[in-house]
């Protein structure tokens, strides 16, 4: 976990000042980032503005920064190391803890393909759940050579549910198509051409 602000005064007080937090997982992936004004007590010691025995497993920030938090992001991710949701708040719950989708945060949703690619980008758009809730999909289609081809769209609006898992996907419209070399001009077949 590191706190980190852009300014001292100078008496080394950090009174009044933003302060950015983020807390990364072994890998050094982050899992949370957020920013607050530090309630320093007027001693300007950040260090006390943090609990050092907050658990991520059980505690939220909130519940280890002891100022106001104007800003959060968290990330998880699978066994795979991939990037599986990010929850943006535009609105930080005043009770501390998680929040409701819509209400205090955006959700975007990722899945991947056998071969370990980003797939499918699913943004909930608005609502409180997968049955109720307006989703925009966005899905890349790859060739052998693992290069985007296709970009297809489609929202799934609230009488289609996506499930909890993502994985029923509405209908989607091609919306961009790439093309590359053909490794002998005029063949058809797909590889590296000659740029």
């Amino acid at each position: 976990m590191t706190l980190r602000t852009s300014y001292i005064d100078s008496d080394d007080d950090y009174d009044y000042v933003p302060v950015s937090i983020a807390v990364t997982d072994l890998a050094g992936r982050s899992i949370i980032s957020a920013a607050g004004v530090a309630t320093t007590d007027e001693d300007g010691n950040l260090a006390n503005d943090w609990t050092a025995a907050w658990d991520e497993d059980t505690d939220t920030i909130e519940d280890a920064f002891s100022g106001t938090l104007t800003a959060r992001t968290e990330s998880n991710y699978n066994d795979k190391s991939q990037l599986v949701w990010v929850r943006r708040y535009h609105e930080i719950p005043s009770a501390g803890g998680e929040g409701a989708l819509s209400t205090n945060y955006h959700l975007t949703y990722y899945t991947y393909d056998s071969d370990g690619r980003q797939e499918y980008t699913i943004g909930v758009a608005s609502g409180t759940a997968t049955s109720s809730s307006t989703e925009q999909v966005t899905r890349k289609v790859y060739d052998k050579l693992g290069r985007v081809i296709e970009v297809k769209r489609g929202v799934s609006d609230t009488s289609h549910d996506m499930t909890s898992d993502y994985d029923t996907y509405p209908t989607m419209y091609t919306v961009s198509k790439s093309y590359y070399d053909e490794s002998t001009v005029g063949s058809g077949t797909g590889g590296v051409g000659d740029g």
